[in-house]
């Protein structure tokens, strides 16, 4: 549980609730060897990564045309590849109709639909799976003889991590995933990515009861919600849509993913006076004549001189005992600035963290102690 309910002073992350026993993760899609199960390895050495999957439900299921006559057909919900959900669509169409080829690029993730005696596609009709498999046009299409390719690329619709707790929990204050080891997240910065929950599962067709769009960086998406931070869900989802992401289906994956509560102090914050570093640990030698060599390292960012002063007694004891914990050994999330008071946004002062040494606990009288200036490094 959280020490407070102030919500702008420093933040320390690190309750996993999917850490929990009783708690199970999913995804909609996982590459062999890229387990969902992989997102809670904090050392992000091994990874999830989606394999590109078309999600088909009651409200993207239905595709409107004209052979002559126009007609409907109905895509069967369910979770395709591109090239297994261009056999069901031909197929579905030629029940209905006939001459019809529908086939998916594996290279230029496009949709091609062919009709030599011709068609008209209607793209913007109820339910439509039309934009979903990248024809987006705002007016019907007709064509004669020969075939058409989708307007955008799709590598999926959407791709998801679902998440059970087991039972309602309330205090799920933050949320963060982030991406490989010395990596930017691989999902793009026009994705629309949300964090859900809801006391019954979520489908893709539903409105949860909380709905959240989150914040693009390239480290990774953070963000508070402290608003709901009394409300008790059961289960989570992470929703990803990066539709037009032109590396391709595999590319979207994920190192590490937070979702809990956060340590915090009720009426003191970071001293001023901390230093933020960029630390380059790359080597660099020459040999006689002065010809260099480099050992190149990924630069991380440091905070020091993390200083905490007067917090009580109970928050100093539950921060010895974090402190303890951790070590030096295990991650955590800090966000030394959560209302982006002193910094331009959330991202800028949050990091995915190692203590670099450890905290000591000054004594200034009965039950209040300074905790005296420490040292964190961002793991990259």
């Amino acid at each position: 549980m959280a020490l407070t309910g102030e919500c702008k002073k420093v933040r320390f992350m690190h309750n996993n609730f999917i850490d929990a026993t009783t708690a199970t993760l999913s995804a909609s899609s996982q590459l062999t060897g890229f387990e969902v199960s992989n997102l809670l390895n904090v050392s992000r050495t091994k990874l999830w990564k989606a394999i590109g999957n078309f999600q088909i439900h009651t409200g993207n299921n239905k595709l409107y045309a004209d052979d002559g006559a126009p007609f409907d057909v109905t895509i069967t919900s369910g979770s395709y590849s591109g090239s297994s959900l261009a056999t069901e669509i031909q197929s579905q169409l030629n029940a209905t109709s006939s001459g019809w080829t529908v086939s998916y690029s594996t290279s230029t993730y496009l949709f091609s639909i062919n009709r030599v005696a011709g068609f008209i596609i209607f793209s913007n009709q109820t339910n439509a799976i039309w934009d979903d498999i990248g024809f987006t046009g705002a007016v019907d299409i007709a064509l004669t003889g020969s075939a058409i390719n989708s307007d955008e690329i799709r590598i999926h619709n959407y791709e998801f991590i679902d998440i059970d707790l087991g039972s309602s929990v309330a205090s799920a204050e933050f949320i963060g995933f982030i991406g490989p080891l010395s990596q930017e997240i691989s999902i793009s910065s026009n994705a629309v990515v949300k964090v859900q929950a809801d006391n019954v599962p979520i489908a893709l067709d539903s409105t949860p009861l909380f709905d959240l769009t989150l914040t693009h960086n390239d480290r990774g998406y953070l963000e508070f919600f402290d608003a709901i931070s009394d409300t008790a869900y059961r289960y989570w989802r992470v929703l990803i849509q990066d539709k037009t992401n032109g590396n391709g289906p595999q590319s979207i994956a994920m190192g590490y993913l937070y979702l809990g509560d956060y340590l915090s102090f009720t009426s003191t914050n970071i001293a001023r006076g901390f230093s933020k570093n960029i630390v380059d640990p790359s080597t660099v030698q020459a040999t006689p004549s002065g010809r260099r060599y480099f050992n190149k390292r990924s630069p991380y960012n440091q905070l020091s001189g993390l200083q905490i002063q007067l917090p009580n007694r109970a928050e100093r004891l539950a921060f010895e005992q974090f402190s303890y914990d951790h070590g030096v050994t295990d991650p955590f999330f800090i966000s030394l600035d959560p209302g982006s008071r002193i910094s331009d946004e959330l991202h800028e002062l949050t990091y995915f963290v190692n203590f670099e040494s450890l905290p000591n606990f000054g004594h200034r009288f009965i039950d209040y102690y300074d905790i005296q200036p420490f040292t964190v490094r961002e793991v990259v």
